[in-house]
Parts: structure tokens; C-alpha cells; sequence
């Protein structure tokens, strides 16, 4: 039996359920199987159908769902089918199809701050300031309904803090640490929601 027959038996059996190092893995196809590889590392990323490298020297089974985000990445284009934004699809999708996912999240929620400016003609304002300026609840620069309602007025507000929280929550700390972020699908839903914040820009009124 080869190394990676080896490994993808162990993968059957649920052995990488539980996030594993490569010395673990080492050991164990020396204890059941009496195989030494001689790089193991490489083995393992060859089966990258079924595994996938979490952390440093560290590997865990590949979840149904990114198996088939894995496949099927150069067969369907996921920005057409999520019809994400324009501005967000040229942004951010190299990134993604490259496997940088944090960095694309970051340059999408920099495109919402950048669009932001450009129809509120807003200059020397950023991140949270500039949000709430722009969608004031009181006296907006950006209008996302007709303020006919107390509706539109709860939604006006709303979305101040949707816009708010996108660049504290995520863009801010996206940009000034290092954050974890090998999830494909949890990728797509947060350059989804950026596409939503890019399209209500689109789709809002300047009133003064």
C-alpha cells in the first residue's frame, strides 16, 4: 500500500475528522500500515479531493460543501451566480479563485467605502464618520427610500448602521491584522453582503 492509499483509508475511517499535524499523521501510517513517507507533506496536499491544510503543519477532512465549492471552481463562476456587484466582482474575484480570501473580503468592503464617497461627493471623511453622515437618519447626503413612512425612516437608520458596522466589523479589522479566513462559502456570503451595501448605494438618492 502507497502513502496516500493509506491516508485516504484513514480519511474513510474518520481519522480526520479531528484536525491532524503531519507528525500525527506520520506515526499513525507507521503504526497501522508500517509506512514511512518520505515527503509527507507533499502526499497530502496530492489529496487535496478529500483533505485540506489548516494552519501550519496541520490537516483536516475537506467538508462536503468545500469539496464541492473545490471541484467545481473553474467550472461555474460563483459571482454570476450570486450576481455579485460589478464593482465587487472586479475587486475581489482573482482573489478569491486565487485562495486569498481574506484579501478579497477586504478589497470588496473597501469598494462599499469607496462608492460611498463618490455619490455622496464626500471628501476628508472615512469608516464610521463618513457612514453616518452619509445615511443620517435626520438629515441624510444619501437617501435609501422616500422617507414617507416611519418604515423608511427605521430602514434609513437600519441600514446607517449596516453600512456602520461593514467597515468597523469587517473592513477595519480585515485590513489592520491578520485574519484567519480559509472559507470559501463563509468568503462568498460576506462578498455577497458587500454586493447588497453596493447595490442600495446604486439604487439610493442624493438629497443634498
Amino acid at each position: 500500500m502507497k502513502a496516500k492509499e493509506a491516508i485516504e483509508a484513514l480519511w474513510k475511517d474518520g481519522y480526520f475528522e479531528n484536525v491532524r499535524s503531519t507528525g500525527e499523521i506520520d506515526k499513525r501510517l507507521d503504526s497501522d500500515y508500517k509506512i514511512s513517507a518520505t515527503n509527507l507533506t507533499s502526499t497530502l496536499r496530492n489529496c487535496k479531493k478529500f483533505l485540506r491544510k489548516t494552519g501550519y503543519a496541520k490537516w483536516r477532512q475537506l467538508r462536503p460543501y468545500e469539496a464541492r465549492l473545490s471541484s467545481n471552481k473553474k467550472g461555474a463562476d460563483y459571482f454570476t451566480v450570486f450576481d455579485i456587484h460589478p464593482r465587487i466582482r472586479k475587486a475581489s474575484q482573482k482573489l478569491f479563485l486565487d485562495g486569498h480570501y481574506p484579501s478579497a473580503i477586504l478589497e470588496a468592503f473597501k469598494q462599499v467605502e469607496i462608492m460611498v464617497k463618490e455619490k455622496a461627493a464626500i471628501k476628508g471623511k472615512f469608516g464610521t464618520v463618513l457612514m453616518q453622515e452619509v445615511f443620517s437618519a435626520n438629515n441624510p447626503v444619501l437617501r435609501v427610500n422616500g422617507n414617507t413612512t416611519d418604515s423608511d425612516e427605521a430602514e434609513q437608520k437600519g441600514f446607517m448602521m449596516l453600512f456602520s458596522g461593514a467597515v468597523l466589523g469587517i473592513r477595519d479589522p480585515k485590513a489592520h491584522s491578520v485574519v484567519a479566513q480559509n472559507d470559501p462559502i463563509a468568503t462568498m456570503q460576506y462578498l455577497g453582503f458587500a454586493s447588497i451595501l453596493c447595490r442600495m448605494v446604486d439604487n439610493s438618492t442624493k438629497v443634498r
